[in-house]
């Protein structure tokens, strides 16, 4: 009898005790959480990630879109999940770099490649400044408006690939495809800087080669969102034997690194030579990029050969083959798709505001010399100087005005705080948290940027200097503070002067384009990817 009574009395006891702990966890979350003051973006927010989840996954959904209208209803700080923030205030960003609030490991761990770390992937500030020192020499403003090398480099590219395939679909009135085009634009230009002139990436004229990189870039694009969310996810399943990507896309992974450790290969061998005659003059062939990282290693680390290696060394193996294999690697796959993606939309604008490529093509004839292009002609003789370039002020405010309104990389890299903080009024914010920041929503500020959906480069040339001076505070296209983008020199130099190229000899119209939305997610491009236009001999 006693034990016909016991054991529902147990029952009982165990689910009070479950129904008390929801309970606890519920009430915790909804009024005592620090984070309960925050503003939820979804009532269920405060208990759960499936909402955020939902809205970064969903097809139906804009995450950017989504995350802005919030920022404009309930303010500069929303919750987006129980351990999750969003922040959409200049002040509150500027204080997050200046706190320097660390990068959560995980997330920057899934761009490691050839089993090595690189400098986007290094969570320590000390090595992550360190490896950037060894580098930022060649990608700083002055370096690149004075290089003659890479001067010659996208003259070179300019005018024997790029305009040469344009000029091609004007003569035969066709339209031309711009967002892989742009993409390959941009790859070339890179790896030529990158690896040197002969062992560039030649994508605008080799349509099989840029087709079999780029299926194997994007081949697990659909897969990057779980990898931002759960970063540890894949590793986990990996230590246990299984594997959650489909074989293709391993498959695709390891033709992209082979593919890029036989460039930095050949650049080693390139560079070997180079310095057995006496390494004197150089030219466009020489391999700027791994040079300089290669050249910085050896001298910090005299007698090494890797600081970390993969577990397989090969005869061939000779200093730091890795480290600067991971970070090429790295450095090609921010390149083309960040700064092609940029382009495409500024050709975009350009092509459905005929008057605005009119008052640029009158800037650019002003240009001494100006861009003029001959088919048949000297490729060198026809460009102007960098420095001349810097001076078109209406050019300057196309390209800003599209990193403001298309900006390709609409969320930053989550940071977490390592203390209790205060962000924006809101006190008491615990260590462990997750910062989100959505350079979409800082961007289209309404009180900053009067009509903010709007792509109107006179913003940049009619608002007074105080006023110009705050609209580029809030800009944040290319991050801030010591993790801002290396490259970002580099990348406006290359779009500048493609669409000064284009304009100066050509006219566009729109013909035919999908869904030109910005996607969701760390790096983005048109929705449908997709964008055809018709050009026009001036």
């Amino acid at each position: 009898m006693a034990k016909g009574i016991l054991f529902p009395l147990w029952e009982e006891v165990l689910l009070f005790v479950i129904l008390a702990g929801i309970g606890t966890r519920i009430i915790y979350a909804v009024f005592l959480s620090p984070l309960s003051s925050i503003p939820a973006g979804h009532w269920s927010a405060r208990l759960s990630s499936l909402w955020i989840y939902y809205v970064r996954w969903s097809p139906r959904v804009s995450e950017n879109e989504r995350i802005l209208r919030l920022h404009q209803k309930h303010g500069p700080v929303i919750q987006l999940g129980p351990n999750e923030i969003s922040v959409a205030s200049r002040e509150t960003v500027k204080q997050i770099y200046t706190d320097r609030l660390p990068i959560a490991s995980l997330f920057v761990r899934q761009f490691t490649s050839h089993e090595t770390p690189n400098m986007f992937t290094t969570t320590d500030r000390r090595q992550h400044a360190d490896r950037k020192r060894m580098i930022q020499n060649v990608y700083n403003k002055s370096q690149i408006h004075t290089s003659s090398h890479l001067r010659d480099l996208i003259r070179e590219l300019i005018y024997g690939h790029l305009l040469p395939c344009i000029e091609e679909s004007s003569l035969r009135n066709v339209s031309i495809e711009l967002c892989e085009l742009d993409r390959a634009y941009a790859m070339d230009a890179f790896t030529r800087y990158q690896f040197g002139g002969s062992l560039g990436t030649t994508f605008i004229q080799q349509v099989p080669q840029r087709r079999w990189y780029f299926d194997r870039y994007f081949r697990g694009r659909r897969y990057f969102s779980i990898f931002t969310e759960f970063p540890g996810l894949f590793p986990f399943f990996a230590r246990l034997g299984i594997t959650l990507l489909p074989k293709s896309v391993n498959e695709a992974l390891v033709d992209l690194e082979e593919w890029n450790l036989d460039l930095c290969d050949k650049a080693e061998r390139l560079l070997a030579d180079w310095e057995s005659n006496g390494g004197n003059s150089v030219d466009t062939d020489y391999p700027v990029i791994v040079a300089a990282l290669r050249t910085a290693l050896r001298r910090k680390y005299p007698g090494n050969t890797n600081l970390r290696a993969p577990g397989q060394r090969q005869p061939q193996d000779y200093p730091f083959r890795f480290d600067i294999a991971s970070e090429m690697y790295n450095h090609n796959l921010g390149a083309h798709e960040t700064t092609g993606n940029t382009l495409t939309y500024a050709l975009f604008e350009l092509s459905r505001n005929p008057k605005v490529q009119d008052k640029l093509r009158q800037e650019l004839k002003s240009l001494p010399p100006s861009f003029q292009y001959a088919p048949g002609g000297e490729v060198h003789s026809r460009q102007p100087e960098p420095t001349e370039v810097e001076t078109c002020r209406y050019l300057d405010a196309i390209v800003l005005e599209t990193l403001r309104v298309w900006t390709v990389v609409p969320r930053a890299r989550p940071r977490v705080t390592t203390s209790t903080c205060s962000f924006s009024g809101f006190d008491n914010i615990p260590p462990g948290s997750h910062i989100q920041f959505y350079p979409y929503a800082l961007q289209r500020n309404g009180r900053i940027f009067s009509q903010p959906e709007n792509w109107s480069p006179e913003r940049w040339l009619e608002s007074s200097p105080d006023h110009l001076a705050e609209m580029k505070r809030w800009m944040w296209s290319f991050g801030d503070g010591e993790r801002m983008c290396v490259g970002m020199h580099f990348a406006v130099y290359c779009i500048k002067h493609a669409i000064a190229a284009i304009y100066t000899n050509f006219s566009s119209t729109l013909y035919e384009h999908g869904d030109m939305r910005l996607d969701d997610g760390f790096v983005v491009g048109p929705k449908g990817d997709r964008l055809h236009l018709k050009f026009h001999r001036i």
